[in-house]
């Protein structure tokens, strides 16, 4: 579940971007995601996508809300904080990866992989879940 997104300001520094409900991302592979799966095996949640010639960067979400401020643009940063939600069982700590993107398109995939990062955020520089 997407809890909560930041986003990184002129001043450098992350701020938090409401989120009116928690967002569910879409489990690999997002064309044919089940509604549930047994999150006690490995299972892959698809993060998003960048397409040649969009604009942005776009979160693989269930459901995107029309206000949604977390695309991430040219030259932009944010960072998106996540948690593992099941029946009866919840994460202790949101896990947070951080997306930049120049902005840059490349075919070469060593290129892109300089052009749009995403890095997990470790808990001591990251954010906890409040």
């Amino acid at each position: 579940m997407l809890k909560e997104i930041h986003r990184r300001g002129v001043d450098q520094r992350f701020h938090l971007v409401p989120l009116v409900v928690p967002l569910q991302f879409a489990w690999a592979p997002a064309e044919s995601t089940p509604a549930l799966v047994n999150v006690a095996s490995n299972q892959v949640v698809d993060l998003g996508f960048l397409a040649e010639g969009d604009p942005h960067f776009v979160p693989r979400l269930c459901v995107l809300l029309n206000d949604f401020q977390g695309f991430v643009g040219q030259n932009e940063c944010v960072r998106f904080s996540l948690e593992i939600a099941a029946d009866g069982c919840n994460s202790r700590h949101y896990q947070v990866f951080e997306v930049a993107w120049n902005g840059c398109w490349s075919d070469n995939l060593d290129q892109m992989a300089q052009n749009l990062t995403i890095r997990e955020v470790v808990p001591d520089e990251g954010l906890t879940k409040r």
